[in-house]
């Protein structure tokens, strides 16, 4: 994980330029991808239990707009890397250690976007 990453400051540029200021938007937006993103940590888990580098490629691929929509730029970047260290190797010991920040990292992520929208 990049030592510049903070789950506590997400850049929330993209999601404050398509509200337009609708909070109540906004709200909704967060709180769905919120929900997305813990079912595709599901998969992503699952395809490593499985051990199962499709699958594994496929969830962090489809993570990727989720990041990017709350604000957390890194993770997106560290699904990308995740994704091409798969494709190239087939192995998912090629980004053990990119996967393991994931699921460090976004339950304190979370914790933050639920604070700062005020979704309980």
């Amino acid at each position: 994980m990049p030592a510049n990453f903070t789950p506590s400051n997400p850049d929330l540029t993209y999601l404050l330029s398509v509200s337009n200021g609708d909070k109540r938007f906004e709200k909704m937006l967060i709180n769905t991808s919120i929900q997305s993103i813990d079912l595709k940590m599901v998969d992503v888990v699952s395809g490593l239990t499985e051990k199962d580098a499709d699958k594994l490629r496929k969830a962090v691929h489809s993570l990727k707009p989720l990041f990017a929509v709350v604000g957390y730029n890194e993770m997106q970047k560290i699904c990308s890397a995740a994704e091409l260290q798969l494709a190239v190797s087939g192995s998912q010991q090629s980004c053990e250690n990119d996967i393991s920040s994931l699921k460090t990292q976004w339950p304190e992520a979370k914790k933050v976007l639920l604070h700062l929208f005020e979704i309980n």
